[in-house]
């Protein structure tokens, strides 16, 4: 079997979970400071009143691992349905 597309789809899931992410502290953002420019949103987060936390990295970072994960899931599950499950007890 190909590994490629599994391969493409790994890395577009990731992506998508980045930009998932990214979208969802951009809606928190807008909720707490309202909808502002990016010279403004630039001035805020200068003075302090937005703090960039370690946080918003955390959450990049695990919506990115689970788009990896939904794959290997798919990987896995297309495996065991063409192949068969290997850990099932034989009798």
């Amino acid at each position: 079997m190909n590994p490629m597309p599994w391969v493409l789809s790994t890395i577009l899931a990731v992506f998508v979970g980045i930009f998932i992410a990214a979208l969802v502290i951009a809606i928190v953002w807008m909720r707490d400071f309202g909808a502002l420019s990016q010279e403004q949103m630039l001035e805020k987060v200068r003075s302090g009143e937005i703090k960039l936390t370690a946080w918003n990295d955390w959450f990049v970072l695990a919506c990115a691992f689970g788009g990896y994960l939904f794959v290997r899931y798919l990987l896995d599950r297309k495996a065991r349905s063409i192949g068969g499950d290997d850990n099932s007890p034989t009798e």
